[in-house]
């Protein structure tokens, strides 16, 4: 998938990685209203490669995908020297305490449950880009 905007490298780029394309609108469109530079991917796989590709600011990342869920994203993304500083925001469905609590395990920063307030997730966002 690409870019939700045109690439301008003065804004902090954020990665979404969704396999539900209603879900990456409903993001992009909450986001593309912000000065960031939100980019998508629908699988793990291709949110791996695009990661190493654009080295984005921040990753948001959907635990529920069928290639390879979030988790193992994650895993993934920490194991990786170029990846392992990038904040990584899980969005999922899944709210139970026990599945955040391995989020944050698996090195998330942030856990917000769908469907996630607006605000919520702007705040979220700006939260760990001041910290990357």
């Amino acid at each position: 998938m690409m870019p939700a905007q045109n690439y301008n490298e003065s804004l902090p780029m954020v990665l979404v990685i969704d396999d539900n394309p209603t879900n990456l609108d409903v993001v992009i469109e909450h986001l593309g209203k912000e000065a960031i530079d939100v980019r998508a991917a629908t699988s793990g796989m291709e949110g791996l490669e695009l990661a190493r590709f654009l080295e984005p600011d921040l990753i948001l990342l959907d635990v529920l995908m069928p290639d390879m869920n979030g988790y193992e994203v994650c895993r993934r993304i920490k194991r990786d020297p170029q990846l392992a500083n990038i904040p990584v925001v899980f969005l999922s469905a899944l709210g139970e305490q026990v599945r955040r609590d391995h989020g944050f395990r698996v090195g998330g920063a942030d856990y917000l449950q769908k469907p996630f307030v607006a605000e919520e997730l702007k705040s979220s966002v700006w939260n760990n880009l001041a910290v990357a």
